[in-house]
């Protein structure tokens, strides 16, 4: 069952299912914590951390902190790099031990939905999503709220983009029935695809001037109007609605009840489907991209047939190899070609 069809030949355990884990997400650390001059933010991020200007462009007082010891130890901006890097993997790797029973499938999802390369461009905010994510798991299932806000509070002091993840400790007291989350889910599937993006617009800035509210984190990216979703971007919407879809209702049909993370994952379909295509939509959904790495796993627990299910993980495998390819193939963003401190 689950990873077993990976990790075992002829019924014998042949490597421990904890250590793949680990080990893979090992090999992805080195990757980030080694890698030179790679990412939009590594050689302004690097000139800020040496021109000790954290504190004048208030970038948050733990990322500030964190700069000043790391100064103080006489560490360079790499070793820097490294322990976010660090911090970020530590929130995946308590993410997938927790919910996935499939990891290698939220492997190459974490692959393939460019959650992992583009925290080379993004280090400070990924490194407080993961935070924010390990704050999720001691709030909802161990049950430790006083510790996980204390850590929500360290996520905002790295970056205050973790703000709009507030309403997402909501759903302890939030519950929402299946029928309802069914058609939340067509809902927002008939908003993302039939209503214009620069009506959205219209009504994201004009009418809510909700412009003003996210000041020039959304002022000053450029707006849907001509801008436009990629076609792989509608795709991939897609691609992520069914798997919900599917895997809800199933979950209907057994009786089993929704959890924080069906909950959690609905706000990435509330936001894409509602909201203008912009820069701070992009920042939000990277929380719930790097959820999916659970919802493609649960999706795969549900009790379909042997067939049924090789299907769904030759399709799900398919997907995010040839999306992982295709990025890599255009430059991946800037993290193509790949250099690190010892080859470059």
């Amino acid at each position: 069952m689950t990873d077993r069809e990976i990790i075992t030949i002829n019924n014998k355990t042949i490597i421990n299912k904890t250590f793949f884990l680990r080990a893979s997400l090992f090999m992805l650390f080195l990757c980030a914590a080694l890698r030179l001059e790679i990412g939009s933010d590594y050689l302004l991020y690097q000139s800020i951390y040496n021109s000790s200007y954290e504190k004048y462009l208030s970038m948050g007082w733990v990322y500030t902190f964190e700069s000043e010891f790391f100064r103080f130890l006489g560490l360079s901006f790499q070793y820097f790099i490294a322990f976010n890097s660090f911090i970020f993997m530590l929130g995946i790797y308590i993410l997938l031990k927790k919910f996935s029973n499939y990891k290698y499938i939220s492997l190459l999802a974490f692959l393939g939905s460019y959650a992992y390369f583009s925290s080379f461009n993004g280090f400070r905010q990924y490194s407080s999503i993961s935070l924010v994510i390990i704050s999720l798991i001691l709030f909802y299932d161990k049950n430790k709220k006083i510790t996980a806000i204390l850590i929500f509070l360290i996520s905002l002091g790295i970056h205050k983009s973790s703000i709009m993840f507030l309403p997402l400790y909501l759903f302890y007291i939030i519950k929402i029935r299946h029928k309802n989350y069914i058609i939340i889910l067509f809902i927002c599937l008939f908003s993302f695809f039939l209503i214009p993006d620069s009506l959205k617009d219209l009504l994201f800035v004009k009418i809510l001037n909700l412009d003003s509210f996210f000041l020039d984190k959304y002022s000053d990216t450029e707006s849907i109007t001509g801008l436009g979703r990629s076609v792989f971007n509608k795709i991939f919407f897609l691609f992520y609605w069914l798997a919900t879809f599917i895997y809800v209702i199933y979950k209907y049909k057994e009786k089993k009840k929704l959890d924080w993370i069906d909950y959690i994952y609905l706000v990435f379909f509330i936001i894409n489907g509602f909201l203008p295509f912009s820069n701070i939509v992009k920042r939000m959904s990277y929380l719930y991209e790097i959820f999916s790495l659970v919802i493609f796993s649960r999706l795969l627990t549900q009790k379909f047939s042997i067939t049924t299910k090789n299907v769904f993980k030759i399709i799900i495998f398919s997907v995010f190899l040839v999306r992982l390819i295709s990025t890599l193939m255009n430059n991946g963003d800037g993290v193509v070609p790949y250099k690190n401190i010892f080859y470059h």
